[in-house]
């Protein structure tokens, strides 16, 4: 799916996620009251200030992300947006002394954060059960959700463009952020599988070299940030056969191993699209500047099993897109060298 204009301009320009959030969430409150009504129902504090500042200095309680202050200008509500950074020290505790005596302090987390956190801030809390009742914990899409629907009564479609870019961004942190590390992150297996699949990726390119329809003629293998792969010509196609860990994770197929095609010229071809989505849709990805196929490893493969079952996997897309579309096979190859991985 296309990522949202917020969600684009925040992920190459700006490190820190949460502000922009906070700063959405801040911004739908108070330019819409459809808004409002809708985040005031979801937490069932009826008297929602009019007015949200963006990290208002707090004294000896830091910077609250958005404080709520109401028309004698109290604090009276605080809105702390969470991805996946842990809790400061002065949260929550400290800032029952910026709002008054009847006011909430609200957490907006991944929806796999939820129940942990509201753990963390019980824990904190004590037995204080009078501060626990003021605290609510509640995910970001639950919340965008709940203004959406909201707007679909009397319906905004600027609140809903607003609305639907704060919850792409939001959903893509859910994937992307970065969780507290566990003990079972920190497995040194991980390391080990990450680097002996790049390593399989160097015995199926050897293999490959041998196949009759590929060429690698000026053509080398590389890596990028998150992966390694490397370039051929197959039917006259070009192609990368890679390892990539962000695919790995934010992926359906939720496999390591990709073959991205392109035509002769290292150009995305709807052709190839749509060949490959009758050949196996499930596996099938509408990439920016390639088509790209998915391709499922299997359990209990030794080393030699999955080099030769990735290589015939190959084979098979390929050999299916020269029979689907013979005319690409007729085409002059360009040598133009393909466009550097951004991922």
């Amino acid at each position: 799916m296309q990522e949202s204009l917020l969600s684009h301009i925040a992920s190459r320009f700006i490190s820190q996620y949460e502000n922009v959030a906070n700063a959405s969430i801040a911004y739908l409150l108070n330019n819409y009251k459809t808004a409002r009504n809708g985040f005031s129902e979801l937490f069932g504090i009826s008297n929602l200030p009019q007015h949200f500042a963006v990290e208002l200095a707090a004294k000896d309680s830091g910077r609250p992300d958005v404080t709520g202050i109401d028309e004698n200008g109290n604090s009276v509500l605080i809105i702390e947006g969470k991805f996946w950074a842990n809790l400061t020290s002065n949260q929550p505790n400290n800032y029952f002394n910026v709002i008054d005596s009847n006011g909430f302090v609200i957490f907006l987390a991944p929806g796999k954060r939820v129940e942990s956190l509201k753990k963390e801030i019980n824990e904190r809390l004590g037995n204080e059960s009078i501060l626990i009742s003021r605290v609510r914990v509640e995910s970001w899409s639950r919340v965008i959700d709940a203004i959406l629907i909201k707007n679909q009564q009397e319906h905004d479609y600027k609140l809903e463009s607003d609305a639907r870019q704060l919850l792409d961004l939001c959903n893509r942190m859910d994937v992307e952020g970065l969780p507290p590390l566990e003990d079972s992150d920190l497995d040194p297996m991980h390391g080990k599988i990450t680097y002996q699949l790049a390593d399989i990726l160097d015995q199926c390119r050897e293999l490959l070299r041998l196949q009759g329809y590929t060429d690698f003629n000026r053509l080398k293998a590389t890596a990028w940030k998150l992966g390694y792969g490397f370039y051929f010509r197959g039917y006259g196609l070009t192609c990368q056969l890679c390892f990539s860990s962000q695919r790995w994770y934010t992926r359906e197929s939720q496999t390591p191993i990709w073959l991205k095609i392109r035509d002769e010229n290292w150009k995305k071809s709807n052709t190839i699209l749509t060949m490959l989505k009758n050949v196996d849709p499930d596996n099938i990805y509408d990439d920016e500047e390639c088509t790209s196929y998915a391709i499922q490893l299997k359990t209990g493969l030794d080393r030699e099993e999955l080099v030769n079952h990735i290589v015939n996997k190959v084979n098979d897309i390929l050999f299916n897109l020269k029979e689907l579309v013979p005319e690409i096979s007729q085409k002059e190859p360009s040598e133009e060298p393909p466009i550097d991985e951004s991922e």
